[in-house]
């Protein structure tokens, strides 16, 4: 059974009208649900953002939600994880499709299992834009080689023992992008797994930075890491602007 003591939920956020409700309704469908906390880290929505959480903690509210002040997204991850004293934090984009009603179910039973400390799932496109699709597809073909030495778990669904999360400092708030993929490092690549889940996410960052843009700056990042280590990923890419 999920409940407060075993899982918390945490979503960063800014201006996601469009999304945040989609994600509410789908963690409204999640079996076992009730009375899991959900940390909406909300950095200062200028659009109807809020307006939407309200609409859902009105007409679900099993969904135990509560709305913090929010920030960059390292800094509204580790404000919300420090509202909570779970077994486990899941850290959930705003924008994230969850396909399967059992997907946090699965999520906590495999890290009960005690081999996994650290959990992602693999990504689709829900766009219709077919570029995006290939693009997703490419991703978990390359994610299924890198994570053979490097684990990266993403951001968009990221599932971690809250012990074990604090232990390592949480995200690091001075890193502007890729503070998943830097806290991910801090874990054995047999410590680390892939459930056999997809969620869903847009084009919109493939829109914003195009691409080829896009995966030319995930190589880069990673080949900064493996030169200089951590320290590249505290320059300003304005990745989340």
């Amino acid at each position: 059974m999920l409940h407060k003591n075993t899982l918390s939920i945490i979503i960063p956020c800014k201006n996601e009208e469009n999304y945040i409700g989609n994600l509410l309704e789908d963690l409204s469908n999640q079996k076992r649900i009730k009375n899991v906390p959900i940390i909406i880290a909300d950095a200062d929505s200028t659009d109807n953002t809020l307006g939407v959480i309200e609409y859902y903690e009105h007409r679900y509210p099993e969904l135990n939600i509560k709305v913090i002040k929010g920030g960059s997204v390292s800094y509204g991850r580790n404000r919300g994880a420090e509202e909570v004293d779970s077994k486990y934090i899941l850290f959930i984009d705003a924008d994230v499709k969850l396909y399967s009603n059992n997907l946090l179910v699965d999520t906590i039973f495999e890290m009960d299992l005690g081999v996994k400390h650290l959990l992602t799932c693999k990504l689709k496109s829900y766009s219709n834009d077919w570029k995006s699709k290939l693009a997703f597809k490419f991703y978990n073909i390359v994610h299924y080689f890198l994570i053979k030495k490097y684990p990266f778990a993403i951001g968009a669904y990221f599932c971690v023992n809250r012990t074990e999360f604090v232990k390592y400092g949480m995200f690091n708030e001075q890193s502007d992008n890729s503070e998943d993929f830097l806290f991910s490092q801090n874990f054995k690549p047999n410590e680390f797994g892939v459930l056999n889940h997809f969620i869903g996410q847009d084009n919109r960052r493939f829109q914003k930075m195009g691409y080829v843009g896009m995966g030319l700056h995930l190589l880069r990042n990673l080949i900064q890491y493996m030169k200089n280590g951590r320290t590249e990923f505290t320059k300003k890419s304005k990745y989340w602007e």
